[in-house]
């Protein structure tokens, strides 16, 4: 089966160029090099998004141009993943220092200020002149009630197992 060399996009026989990128496809892909970001220096952090399909798609963006990158959920945000399903202390972005520029280049084409490049703080939802940011003001009331829902669910199905006994 010929693939895409650039896309890596798997394609039937019958293609001999990909749809795509216009790339001419290969029967063989080259292996992706392995990235070993901790080799030379300590990783830098890029910037913590707290949209989980926002840091996939930059993760995958910064492989593809060839910026390795790791991420670290923030704060208790890995337990909180596990144990809610999501986590409202969003999730690190670390490059190699000599990328920085470029992978920083990449998030704000893709995702723009979106990310922040310093540590939330709980003043972060008021903006300068004392108006309360109706973005970040929405993102928490969603986040309330779908905690709110949650409780309210596990509590329901407690009364119903006590009713039972």
């Amino acid at each position: 089966m010929p693939f895409c060399p650039t896309c890596r996009v798997e394609y039937r026989q019958e293609f001999t160029e990909c749809v795509d990128c216009g790339e001419v496809l290969v029967e063989i892909l080259e292996p992706l090099p392995a990235f070993d970001i901790t080799a030379d220096t300590e990783p830098v952090l890029l910037c913590e998004i707290f949209d989980d399909i926002e840091v996939s798609m930059l993760m995958e963006v910064l492989q593809k141009e060839g910026i390795p990158a790791m991420m670290k959920s923030s704060g208790a945000g890995q337990y909180l993943s596990v144990y809610m399903g999501f986590s409202k202390y969003g999730k690190e972005i670390y490059v190699p220092p000599h990328l920085v520029a470029e992978a920083r280049e990449i998030m704000v084409g893709m995702i723009g200020s979106s990310a922040l490049l310093h540590k939330p703080s709980d003043f972060d939802d008021f903006e300068a002149d004392g108006d309360i940011d109706i973005k970040s003001l929405k993102k928490q009331i969603k986040t309330f009630f779908i905690c709110g829902t949650i409780v309210v669910i596990v509590g329901i199905f407690y009364l119903i197992s006590l009713l039972e006994k």
